[in-house]
């Protein structure tokens, strides 16, 4: 009987232990992307609001797929003006970079149910 109580609880201990390890959400490292005409680049403590962040080349444009809806999108230059506001109300947001001039920018990115502003750095070349 003693075997069979120990046996039941390695049993539970591991369902337990590996379910807590599926549960837990993956953090994307630090990263920039470098392309001809622009460079962006993002912390890891802010890449873990993304699922991704990539440069689509068919479109040729930034992609941000957020964990939460993107309530907005606030870029500044670098004298901290603001050169774009946007709502933007989904998870996925394109940001062209035809856009901006050449420059220095941040982008501040606002996400439903966090007071944390997320800021990603642009230079466009």
């Amino acid at each position: 009987m003693k075997n069979l109580l120990a046996l039941i609880a390695l049993c539970l201990s591991t369902y337990a232990a590996s379910a807590n390890v599926m549960n837990t959400n993956p953090t994307l490292p630090a990263m920039t992307i470098v392309e001809e005409t622009f460079s962006l680049s993002v912390t890891a403590e802010d890449n873990t609001f993304f699922n991704s962040v990539y440069y689509c080349t068919i479109v040729e444009k930034v992609c941000f797929k957020a964990k939460a809806n993107i309530e907005m999108v606030q870029v500044t230059d670098s004298n901290h003006d603001i050169v774009m506001f946007l709502p933007i109300g989904s998870d996925v947001m394109h940001l062209s970079m035809d856009e901006l001039n050449k420059g220095d920018y941040t982008i501040n990115i606002m996400l439903e149910g966090t007071d944390e502003i997320i800021k990603t750095d642009v230079s466009k070349k």
